[in-house]
């Protein structure tokens, strides 16, 4: 595979040389050479890699419009409209999850540099070797303040018009309970009714070969941490390393935390330790899980080389705040869809017993 873009060799600018158009002309040759000549990584998960492929759920020079009802799911999860699960059937058809610049998540604090850099790069995957023909994806527009939506709109409009040839794929998803507005103001796009949620068996497919482990109890004080630790111990992990998720977590601030742990490179295992999450922020913090879970990276709002930390980590330990009725596992299906090990009193109530619940 040839150097990245940034590791070839620039042109030198001679000494008699003053013309900085003709500098800039030799170095997009060098950059358009380098792109064209590397190979786009593909991210296959072990169970789809036999499959054979099967048609496109969103063909090229098409942009979907999807609305996702609201469901419980096969893993008892409340509190999600099955957007994630919906968006991975998308990429499951084409046999490869998506890179983080492929996704856009929309909130409330999604800013319009940050929209127009994703619709860029989806109506402009052509030119470039590393994304071209891929499906590019924003998911929950109706988490966006009204002036945000209105001027997403107009931006995917006008782009989808001015875009010729049309060799770009896209799909936009919302709740249901948007598809009045968002069908009547994107009339031009028919709505796709033909994209079924995952289970919860397809997603567990979806998961990496590194299979995380979800380490949960009905109470306090049986030892979570410590079997953590002692689950990274049996793995052969010699630098296990925390990170702290809660309600009140931004991305931003995960990002920060990620980089401050894998840092100097020696972390073999991340325990990632789940603290309380309120309902009204269930839905962002299973979707950072997702992309640390699914893509083994986790992004900022910014969406740049900077912002973007990877996890290479060869074991992932989610340590989830549970309590009765396993209310938290239920507001974030994506932990839901891992390997749970639940920890329980045993028979004299002391020490606690370890048992391993597939889902």
């Amino acid at each position: 595979q040839a150097p990245l873009a940034w590791q070839a060799p620039l042109p030198r600018r001679a000494a008699a040389t003053t013309d900085g158009a003709r500098l800039l002309r030799q170095l997009g040759r060098v950059l358009h050479e380098r792109f064209a000549a590397a190979s786009p990584r593909r991210r296959v998960p072990a169970a789809w890699g036999d499959r054979p492929r099967v048609q496109p759920k969103v063909a090229t020079g098409e942009l979907a419009l999807l609305f996702v009802r609201p469901t419980t799911g096969d893993n008892d999860a409340v509190g999600t409209a099955g957007m994630l699960e919906t968006c991975v059937a998308l990429y499951a058809a084409d046999g490869e999850m998506p890179e983080h610049a492929q996704l856009l998540f929309c909130r409330g604090a999604t800013s319009r540099e940050e929209i127009d850099a994703f619709l860029h790069r989806a109506f402009n995957a052509d030119a470039c070797a590393l994304v071209r023909g891929r499906l590019f994806c924003a998911l929950r527009l109706g988490a966006l303040p009204e002036a945000t939506y209105l001027y997403l709109k107009e931006r995917v409009v006008r782009l989808y018009h001015a875009t010729n040839p049309k060799r770009f794929r896209l799909a936009l998803l919302c709740e249901e309970a948007e598809r009045h507005r968002v069908s009547t103001d994107l009339a031009a796009f028919e709505p796709r009714a033909d994209v079924v949620p995952l289970g919860a068996a397809a997603m567990r497919e979806a998961l990496p070969a590194r299979r995380a482990v979800v380490v949960s109890s009905q109470r306090a004080g049986l030892g979570k941490t410590t079997r953590v630790r002692a689950l990274a111990a049996e793995r052969g992990c010699r630098c296990l390393r925390s990170v702290t998720v809660s309600g009140l977590t931004s991305r931003a601030e995960l990002v920060r935390e990620l980089r401050a742990a894998l840092a100097d490179g020696a972390c073999d295992a991340l325990h990632v330790n789940v603290l309380d999450v309120p309902a009204s922020r269930a839905e962002l913090v299973n979707e950072m899980l997702f992309e640390l879970l699914y893509l083994s990276m986790v992004g900022d709002a910014a969406a740049s080389a900077a912002s973007i930390v990877h996890v290479a980590c060869a074991a992932v330990f989610v340590e989830i705040a549970n309590g009765v009725g396993a209310p938290l596992l239920r507001l974030l299906p994506v932990c839901g869809y891992c390997e749970q090990e639940v920890l329980e009193w045993g028979a004299n109530t002391s020490p606690p017993s370890f048992s391993l619940e597939p889902r």
